[in-house]
Formats: C-alpha cells, sequence, structure tokens
C-alpha cells in the first residue's frame, strides 16, 4: 500500500507532507520524549494518528515501558476514562519558560513537567489532571491526543486558541494547544 497513492506516512523523521489525495495519511511519532528515554527516564511514548481523505479515523498513545495506552475506540466505549474529583494538576511542555512558569506559580494550582507530550495528554484524558498546555506543539506530538479527546464528554481543546474540531494539522508549524476538563 506505501507509495500507491493509498497511503501517506508523515513523521518528524521524514518529510512527507500532507495529500489530501491519499486516502490515508498516517501520523507517526516513534519516540516523543526523546530526552527521557536518552536519560533513562521511562517516561517516552508513540502516538499514532490515521486521518481518512482528511477526516480523523483512529488514534492511539502507547508509552511501552509504562505499558499504558489509549485509543480513540477505547474512549467511545468509555472503557478509560476515570471519572474522580477534578484535580488542580496542569501539566507543562518542556519548552515553557521560566517566566511562564513563574506567572504560573502564583494560583492554586500544581504544576508538572514531564517532557512529553502525548504523557501530559493521556494524564489528561485519564483524568489524572486537569489540563495540558504548550505553547509551541508539533503535530506529530499532539494529533492522536486532541482527536482521542474530541470523543470525551466535558474535555475541551483549543488550538491556537480556537476549539479543536478535527482538523489535519500540518508538520510545517507550531501550534499553541490547551486540553482542559470544564
Amino acid at each position: 500500500l506505501y507509495g500507491e497513492s493509498l497511503v501517506n506516512i508523515i513523521s518528524e523523521e521524514n518529510h512527507n507532507r500532507y495529500n489530501e489525495e491519499t486516502k490515508y495519511n498516517i501520523v507517526v511519532d516513534p519516540i516523543d520524549g526523546t530526552e527521557n528515554l536518552v536519560h533513562g527516564i521511562p517516561i517516552f511514548g508513540v502516538s499514532v494518528s490515521i486521518f481518512e481523505y482528511g477526516k480523523p479515523l483512529y488514534h492511539t498513545l502507547y508509552f511501552p515501558l509504562l505499558k499504558q495506552y489509549i485509543a480513540s475506540d477505547m474512549i467511545l466505549n468509555n472503557t478509560t476514562v476515570s471519572l474522580h474529583h477534578k484535580n488542580r494538576l496542569i501539566l507543562l511542555s518542556s519548552n515553557t519558560s521560566l517566566e511562564d512558569i513563574q506567572h504560573a506559580s502564583t494560583d492554586d494550582n500544581e504544576y508538572r513537567l514531564y517532557g512529553c507530550a502525548t504523557y501530559n495528554m493521556y494524564l489528561v484524558l485519564c483524568r489524572k489532571a486537569h489540563m495540558y498546555t504548550n505553547l509551541k506543539a508539533n503535530s506529530y506530538d499532539i494529533l492522536a491526543g486532541i482527536n482521542i479527546a474530541m470523543d470525551v464528554d466535558g474535555l475541551d481543546v483549543f488550538i491556537d486558541d480556537k476549539p479543536y474540531s478535527g482538523e489535519f494539522l500540518f508538520r510545517n508549524k507550531t501550534y499553541k494547544i490547551v486540553m482542559k476538563w470544564r
């Protein structure tokens, strides 16, 4: 299938771009959290996001050493999201500036910085954190997580301050993402 205009694989490691004439555009991030992996920190993940003719089809986040994963069909079947009290945990990206952290620390929330966008989104999807924000996210780091979130009641996703509605995000720019529970 690959190369016959049925499948187009897009990743950080190749230079392929979205092709609207291809049936399946598959965005793969084989290692999100590379620095964590290199330093022996088990918080790194794999994300896969499949679009069929430009529409979200299937998405998954997988954390091999943690033996955890989440996928779009798990959310649809309500088998993953655990419901408990609203928490104060806000997850930040590794590109958050010291100034942003100092400004944020004046409120009543607790902040964490894990160095892995996919893991941050996983924690929000599973209600282990209230919110994740990243001011300079790459599409291959966030597409799977934000598309899984679209099927979760009460979870909002904003891309560049606008509600996200399943559109394809391109690899040649960065995006501001906010994923949070109402």
